[in-house]
């Protein structure tokens, strides 16, 4: 099993400007080659590599591809880049929002996919994209604004200019990876793990609200939380259909992770 990383998803609203084409498991994005995109390009070509090696080995591979995954923390809120983006809109660590957005998936939901590839022989030799719905960084600011009014007292309102992020990136290597998003809306095809798997994730609107009491209630609250989901899941159309199986141990059903076997189309 392998967990990459998927890009784009639906659109929101009807004031988002023009999309691009859809993405599907069929999309192969191609690594920029810059330096500050050092990152993604390595989640790209750590891919590439693991397909080459199941060709040539035999593995019996699976790719669950998610987008920009948020959700309860397992412990203590670390300073990952993926919790800035709502710890630092929270804390008022930005003055205005830049006019980007994400393709946001539940961690959750994220971890119920992985178990439903494994546990599918279907799963084997395939990629599966794992996306909720496109919310831009304005939208997630008026949601928390709306629904956490104390907890998003510091929530900007303004939207920061494209002139000024752009002014920025010239020396900010942060706003030098926003740059290339701005505007865009990336639309994701996630209805193959939700066909031929069954997976159902939540609205999104609900896993940023999970994320921003779980980052503001600090080590006691959504980490606990999430730790013990994460331990007791319950997938419906699975082999574990009706009970509670400990995740981090062995799952029923869960096919070998070396074996001889033809490669499907992805």
């Amino acid at each position: 099993m392998l967990t990459a990383s998927g890009v784009a998803a639906d659109t929101l609203d009807s004031d988002t400007p023009a999309t691009e084409a859809t993405w599907t498991e069929a999309t192969w994005t191609e690594p920029s080659g810059t330096p500050v995109r050092a990152y993604p390009d390595s989640k790209i070509l750590a891919e590439r590599d693991a397909w080459e090696l199941a060709d040539a080995t035999g593995l019996d591979l699976t790719a669950v591809l998610p987008t920009f995954m948020q959700g309860p923390m397992l412990g203590t809120p670390d300073r990952s880049g993926t919790f800035e983006v709502i710890r630092r809109v929270i804390e008022g660590g930005i003055p205005a929002l830049p006019n980007i957005g994400w393709n946001v998936v539940d961690v959750r939901d994220i971890a119920e996919l992985h178990i439903l590839a494994m546990t599918s022989p279907a799963a084997a030799g395939q990629r599966f994209l794992g996306s909720g719905s496109f919310l831009w960084y304005r939208q997630i600011a008026r949601l928390l604004r709306e629904q956490l009014p104390d907890e998003a007292a510091k929530v900007p309102v303004r939207t920061m200019p494209d002139v000024v992020v752009k002014l920025l990136a010239r020396r900010n290597p942060q706003m030098a990876m926003l740059r290339p998003e701005l505007g865009r809306t990336r639309l994701v095809d996630s209805s193959k793990a939700r066909t031929q798997l069954g997976w159902r994730p939540r609205p999104v609107e609900q896993t940023i609200l999970d994320t921003a009491t779980a980052l503001t209630a600090g080590s006691g609250g959504g980490g606990q939380r999430a730790f013990r989901w994460m331990h007791h899941v319950s997938v419906p159309g699975s082999p574990m259909t009706g009970r509670t199986s400990p995740v981090p141990h062995r799952i029923p059903g869960c096919r070998a992770s070396l074996r001889p076997s033809a490669r499907q189309s992805r």
